[in-house]
């Protein structure tokens, strides 16, 4: 009884397997006999282009400002006056800090009554010293007068100092001084930075020495302001290659008249190059990138059916990319321009297989069932 079982169970176990040993005999002796009875595998093709891609060298780098200063004292003394609120903008020789020049004003009033006096002495000297007075005296006078004038002078600077000036355009960070205060000199008193222009300062490898001048466009995009491209110009290259990274130091110069820049920033730097040699480029849909090499689908006609239409086929072919770029790639080698390849639905395909290109990607536009026309792959 249990044998019979046993048996009863085996023979379903052997015929399905007698079935699938059939199917692959008759799949070995007819590679297209499964293509033959099965229906063509829509896919989107596109062809292999000659041109000229935009060469660029991409980098990061940090925005510094062209102009950036601290303001501080010249001399010591006591703040009288705060010109300025913090974050103002403030035109070149503005008045931000006053110290206390009260006994320098009173010097400077002294030493002009002085000049008065020995301009007087000088020219009523003059008059007489041809007939009454003696050279030396008129001379004397005439240094005197000199002496004065210097004084003058030096005082004059001494209540320069005794006020802290912009020396450009900019504008004002934190105030660090406050009214009242006895400050020494070279205590900070506020930061000016001049935002109308900003540094781009960005590293390369080295590899980009060759293709390196002033004045190429520099474009780049700053995590403040998403979506936004910012443009400059090289002005400096750095001479010597850093020997711990091995990289260029490349500086641009950027306007920023909206002040949507700011030092500091980081940035995402392309510098653009001048135009290479045509290269033959698809798009990246139609390569397959994998940790064995990159392939694609090549699309060939192989017959004529009796209704004069053509059937297609693709193959995978090992092919080298390079660059990418605006959603291509470039191939190096692999491919020739005017080869068609498939750019959607590699997933269901492989060599030898019939295919039926269709006018646009069946992937992005899951409604793509107009085929082609009639000896045209699109």
């Amino acid at each position: 009884m249990m044998i019979l079982r046993m048996v009863t169970m085996l023979v379903p176990v052997l015929g399905i397997a007698g079935g699938i040993y059939a199917w692959k005999v008759q799949r070995k002796s007819d590679p297209s006999a499964l293509n033959a009875v099965s229906t063509a595998v829509r896919v989107a093709v596109v062809e292999a282009k000659l041109e000229t891609p935009p060469r660029r060298r991409t980098g990061v780098g940090t925005l510094e400002a062209v102009r950036k200063v601290t303001l501080a004292a010249e001399v010591n003394g006591r703040v009288v006056q705060i010109l300025f609120e913090p974050g103002q903008a403030v035109k070149a020789g503005s008045s931000v800090v006053q110290l206390n020049d009260a006994p320098e004003q009173a010097e400077l009033e002294r030493l002009k009554a002085q000049l008065n006096l020995a301009e007087l002495s000088y020219h009523r000297t003059r008059q007489l010293a041809p007939h009454a007075l003696p050279q030396a005296q008129l001379d004397d006078r005439e240094a005197n007068l000199r002496s004065v004038r210097a004084d003058i002078v030096r005082i004059e600077a001494l209540i320069a100092q005794k006020h802290v000036r912009a020396p450009f355009d900019g504008v004002l960070g934190i105030r660090r001084v406050d009214l009242g205060e006895y400050i020494d000199a070279g205590r900070p008193v506020a930061t000016l930075t001049d935002l109308a222009t900003l540094y781009v300062t960005f590293t390369l490898p080295e590899q980009a020495w060759p293709d390196l001048k002033p004045g190429l466009t520099v474009r780049f995009t700053v995590d403040a302001s998403p979506g936004r491209t910012f443009v400059g110009r090289v002005q400096t290259i750095e001479p010597q290659i850093s020997v711990n990274n091995r990289a260029i130091t490349v500086q641009a110069i950027a306007d920023n008249p909206d002040l949507a820049l700011a030092p500091g920033m980081f940035a995402n730097v392309q510098l653009e190059l001048p135009a290479g040699a045509p290269v033959i480029t698809v798009p990246e849909t139609a390569v397959d990138f994998a940790s064995y090499g990159a392939t694609a689908f090549v699309v060939r006609q192989r017959s004529e059916s009796t209704g004069g239409a053509p059937t297609w086929t693709a193959k995978r072919v090992l092919v080298k990319p390079g660059e990418r770029f605006d959603g291509k790639v470039v191939i190096l080698s692999g491919l020739a321009p005017g080869d068609r390849l498939v750019s959607s639905g590699q997933v269901r395909l492989h060599d030898d297989i019939v295919v039926e290109p269709v006018a646009r990607d069946t992937l992005a536009d899951p409604d793509a069932r107009r085929p082609a026309s009639s000896g045209q792959v699109r």
